[in-house]
């Protein structure tokens, strides 16, 4: 997710200029004084939040720093250049951009950070998710976040795992998908589409949460979570919805136009069918 303005703190992002002028990177680049391990439970440590999707941005210096310069790969240069010819010519179908806290976990950053040196250093990782409302009357969520049985079960997915030492999420419940839509007056039923940006745990948890909306995600990231669905790895994504009606994906091979000024660009890298989104709000 790529944005060039930040977000306000009611999580509304503001007018015009998230033309999205910061090209995809990886996720995780920046850290801010993060401890060498976790604090003990209760614990009144400080900790800094790490932008785990590419929405704000974050540069050297203050009170950030950077814990190794981003990766510039072929697929970021191609997807600048993506963005700014698609916007040459734009009239906008978005009408506004929504900010969904759906929660975090505090993360080992040797398990996201190649080539892995980072082992021992601890941050808390945000799971924010998006709502984005078109002028068609169209609802459009990006990203569902993580399972909510991870509310009372925070190890629900990891226990036993690889991970199972290394990421621990902590969500409470006013972070469930549910609450967070209910607060802006809407309900599953209202998504029209669901874009998965790709099929790790805290992007794709609450999918089956939505058997009437179109939900959009790369083939290659389709068949990596069906595959671990099927053999219960972290990750998985079902094929079919809470009340055991088939999930209508729509699967996309490359770049997408949803409508005018909500674009979906195939950015591998962080998996390999990774989604970035370039939105262009109004004035």
């Amino acid at each position: 997710m790529t944005f060039a303005e930040s977000v306000e703190p009611s999580g509304r992002v503001p007018g015009r200029g998230a033309q999205c002028s910061r090209a995809p990177q990886p996720s995780l680049p920046v850290l801010s004084g993060c401890p060498r391990r976790p604090p003990d439970a209760g614990s009144r440590e400080p900790w800094h939040l790490v932008p785990c999707s590419n929405l704000t941005p974050r540069r050297p210096g203050g009170r950030f720093g950077v814990v190794r310069p981003p990766v510039w790969t072929p697929h970021v240069t191609t997807a600048r250049k993506r963005i700014r010819r698609e916007q040459d010519n734009m009239d906008t179908h978005v009408t506004s951009l929504t900010v969904l806290d759906l929660g975090r976990a505090d993360i080992d950053m040797g398990v996201v950070m190649a080539p892995g040196d980072l082992d021992g250093v601890w941050a808390v990782c945000a799971f924010p998710g998006y709502l984005v409302e078109l002028t068609d009357g169209r609802r459009v969520l990006i990203d569902t976040g993580p399972n909510r049985r991870h509310i009372d079960e925070p190890m629900y997915e990891f226990r036993g795992t690889e991970f199972g030492k290394r990421l621990v999420p902590r969500l409470a419940a006013v972070d469930d998908l549910r609450n967070r839509l209910g607060e802006l007056g809407y309900a599953e039923a209202d998504i029209d589409i669901v874009v998965l940006t790709h099929n790790h745990f805290d992007h794709a948890g609450n999918v089956a949460d939505f058997p009437d909306a179109e939900i959009i995600i790369h083939r290659a990231d389709y068949e990596i979570g069906l595959d671990h669905a099927r053999n219960g790895r972290p990750g998985g994504i079902p094929e079919t919805s809470l009340d055991g009606r088939p999930l209508n994906y729509r699967i996309i091979d490359g770049d997408e136009q949803i409508v005018p000024g909500l674009t979906l660009l195939h950015t591998p890298g962080h998996s390999p069918g990774h989604l970035s989104v370039a939105i262009e709000l109004p004035e």
